[in-house]
């Protein structure tokens, strides 16, 4: 893994989810997505406060991060409408 000093941009996200369940099952499903060039971007995510998603991207240009994180939002959206239309829990 690269180190955080040779990746100087960072991105945090906070998504928040209706139920503790979704906010893991989103990080389950986003995590298991390589970064494409792990040397010059990072990501970490984590469930907080039992239902908000936390994202940190971490890139060595701002370009990458842009890109990285355009990505990753496409990504949120696909779980999200998944969730929507699978999950009988709760509506999102």
């Amino acid at each position: 893994m690269t180190s955080n000093a040779s990746l100087p941009y960072k991105a945090e996200l906070h998504i928040p989810f209706p139920t503790s369940r979704q906010a893991h099952i989103a990080r389950t499903v986003l995590q298991v997505d390589k970064d494409p060039r792990p040397s010059e971007s990072n990501k970490e995510l984590a469930v907080l406060d039992g239902n908000v998603l936390h994202v940190i991207y971490r890139a060595n240009s701002l370009k990458l991060a842009r890109a990285a994180v355009n990505g990753f939002m496409d990504h949120v959206i696909l779980v999200i409408q998944t969730l929507e239309s699978f999950d009988d829990e709760a509506a999102i």
